[in-house]
């Protein structure tokens, strides 16, 4: 086990705006990808969410597409 303490730095207040328009850039890159995984997982959620039985499933499905 790693007995290690987390190392923690200060940055400016100022910093945690450019890292949200960093992430809007990043995003804009590719854009298709981001919302074409989003309708998929709603998609799937709401079939696996009808199917008796199946619908177990949705909390090992949403982990693994988010993750794609």
């Amino acid at each position: 086990m790693n007995t290690s303490e987390i190392e923690v730095s200060a940055v400016d207040a100022g910093r945690g705006s450019a890292w949200v328009i960093e992430g809007f850039v990043f995003f804009q890159k590719d854009w298709l990808s981001w919302v074409g995984l989003t309708v998929l997982l709603i998609v799937l959620s709401m079939i696996v969410s009808v199917i008796p039985g199946v619908n177990i499933l949705s909390p090992v499905l949403t982990p693994i597409i988010i993750a794609a």
